[in-house]
């Protein structure tokens, strides 16, 4: 192996191991499943009043980085967590699709034994919600809703196989076509699929052109297939709408180090 192709190899390992970021949130931490785990946590949101609606509950380890579960909570604020292990977690409370209404560090320890979060008094009143022009143009119906917060459970779970066979699901319910798209390229790239997801996500970046991630997500597989000027141009346009990505900033600097290393080795 040549010098510039061994580099590019290292580049490429060490990419995987670490970006991007919004491919790796909802990966399980290595410790799920060692002695200790619980095979019930019961939660319980206190303060809702009855006045926000579609609440997702989310269990993060405690630096608020990977994503351990997310399940849905129920009308009378109660919500189950299944086989965790016992430790320390950022729990947070969620209204669909990415709003963020409260968060707060949890010990879970005994069996038995209850998580409750109470939600701030300013948040007990419905918000005013900002949606992107690419959301106002595809607006999710209940239907989808549903089944792309399945798949999203399936893959915090660690079972991609599940969560890519319910996107595929997906894609039979027009209102959430765009986001399988974008998740299905997520999942392929997780599994290392690199040709689907490279398809998925050409399709979804045509349908969400101004999401961030679906950018991102795009020039990493084009960069890992060898197409690094055009990964290059989608990383840059996920910076442009979204200048605080932290994996996209982080693929750029993988993608110019790749070819100033190798010029003529990528496109």
């Amino acid at each position: 192996m040549s010098g510039k192709k061994l580099l590019t190899f290292f580049i490429l390992l060490s990419l995987v191991k670490c970006l991007p970021a919004q491919l790796m949130n909802d990966s399980f931490p290595g410790s799920i499943g060692f002695r200790g785990e619980i095979p019930a946590v019961h939660g319980q949101i206190q303060g809702l009043h009855g006045a926000i609606m579609d609440l997702e509950a989310i269990l993060l380890d405690s630096s608020g980085v990977r994503r351990i579960q997310q399940v849905e909570v129920a009308a009378d604020g109660t919500f189950e967590l299944n086989r965790v292990p016992a430790g320390r977690y950022l729990l947070r409370l969620a209204q669909a699709p990415n709003e963020v209404i409260a968060e707060h560090l949890v010990q879970i320890g005994n069996i038995g034994e209850p998580v409750t979060m109470l939600v701030p008094e300013s948040s007990r009143e419905p918000a005013a919600v900002t949606v992107s022009a690419d959301q106002l143009q595809h607006p999710l119906s209940r239907k989808g809703v549903k089944m792309i917060r399945k798949a999203q459970s399936d893959a915090a779970a660690g079972d991609h196989g599940k969560a890519i066979y319910e996107l595929k699901q997906a894609l039979k319910e027009p209102s959430a076509v765009p986001y399988a798209h974008s998740l299905l390229g997520q999942e392929y790239l997780k599994t290392g699929q690199f040709e689907p997801a490279l398809d998925e996500l050409e399709q979804a970046s045509n349908l969400l052109p101004h999401d961030a991630i679906v950018h991102s997500n795009l020039g990493y597989a084009l960069f890992v297939k060898g197409d690094a000027a055009r990964a290059e141009r989608e990383v840059r346009r996920a910076l442009a709408l979204d200048r605080n990505n932290s994996a996209a900033q982080r693929l750029l600097k993988y993608i110019q180090k790749a070819r100033q290393a190798a010029p003529g080795g990528f496109r």
